[in-house]
């Protein structure tokens, strides 16, 4: 009778070690694709931002290329 008290008692350990584990697990799972992504997100905004950039980059390269050219066909006199 003893023995399969201790058996019990060692089962039950084991299952709630077991649930405990199987716990943490989840929930550095959750944490790790939160993270990834924030990450994730992050990098997207700056890579749009980039692009941003580049177009207001351009169009006033554009613009200031149309004005010089503007100038120099119609000369003051």
């Amino acid at each position: 009778m003893r023995c399969a008290q201790l058996i019990n008692q060692m089962v039950l350990n084991n299952r709630r070690m077991y649930a405990d584990l199987k716990s943490k697990l989840l929930v550095g799972d959750v944490d790790r694709r939160r993270r990834l992504q924030i990450q994730w997100t992050k990098a997207h905004d700056a890579w749009g931002q980039q692009h941003v950039d580049a177009a207001v980059d351009k169009f006033q390269y554009e613009s200031l290329l149309f004005a010089l050219v503007s100038l120099s066909c119609c000369p003051i006199t």
